[in-house]
């Protein structure tokens, strides 16, 4: 077996650097990221702005890039009593299949110290990551069905999936993210909370932030980044005083 998997892989790897491979690899590679990946985060226990930014870290520690991410909006807590919610949604690219996507989203709840149960219902918790949309694919299984069966009924969802793409059609329902919120049945209330995802807190905890590397690489354009998005003091390198 070990055999066969070594042949299959030095297989694929001869088979990309032939002109053809690659032309394929490039091909299955612009169709991977062409896709509408979309993915929902919630929580309601705990420090919850603390919840979203870890989740957001952990994701781009895996195969996931984060490409697009909308406000954040409270709600409360739908199908049951509890504590309000914080939610949003991103957009994001990976090479991950739907099922490999989902056991990742997993395991980030699990670290963050979500503990599913057999119980029935809704309940409290610490993180929820789902699988809005993959693309226009449709998937029905015990594991895993996208889109997202019930996204359509959640204005908590519909909200921030506006921001980032209100004309995706919804690939079951035919219609518009932007045509399904004004059909929707959901009547509660969700308020944008003054909190941007695209920035976390990091001067909260260091009082500042040195950037160096290889000449070229960009390190004073995303220091002024930086500066602007956080609105803080830049101070720049001296060339005549580099003695490299």
């Amino acid at each position: 077996i070990l055999k066969q998997k070594k042949y299959a892989k030095n297989s694929f790897y001869k088979f990309c650097c032939t002109n053809i491979g690659f032309c394929s690899f490039a091909l299955i590679l612009f169709w991977v990221l062409q896709k509408d990946i979309i993915i929902s985060l919630g929580t309601n226990l705990g420090n919850r702005e603390e919840n979203l930014f870890r989740a957001i870290s952990l994701l781009e520690n895996k195969t996931i890039t984060i490409i697009e991410i909308s406000t954040v909006y409270e709600t409360p807590s739908w199908g049951f009593k509890g504590n309000s919610f914080y939610n949003a949604c991103a957009k994001i690219n990976t090479f991950l299949i739907p099922n490999e996507l989902l056991k990742e989203l997993l395991k980030v709840e699990e670290i963050l110290g979500r503990k599913r149960n057999k119980k029935n219902g809704y309940q409290d918790r610490v993180i929820d990551l789902d699988i809005l949309f993959y693309g226009d694919e449709i998937i029905f299984s015990n594991e895993l069905k996208v889109p997202h069966s019930k996204l359509h009924l959640r204005n908590f969802i519909l909200l921030p999936l506006i921001e980032i793409t209100p004309k995706l059609i919804h690939p079951v329902l035919k219609i518009t993210i932007k045509e399904l919120y004004h059909i929707c049945p959901d009547d509660s209330f969700a308020s944008k909370v003054n909190i941007d995802l695209n920035f976390p807190p990091i001067f909260d905890s260091f009082s500042y932030l040195s950037i160096e590397g290889n000449i070229g690489v960009g390190k004073t354009t995303l220091a002024k980044m930086i500066s602007k998005n956080y609105k803080i003091k830049l101070q720049l390198e001296n060339f005549s005083t580099n003695p490299y």
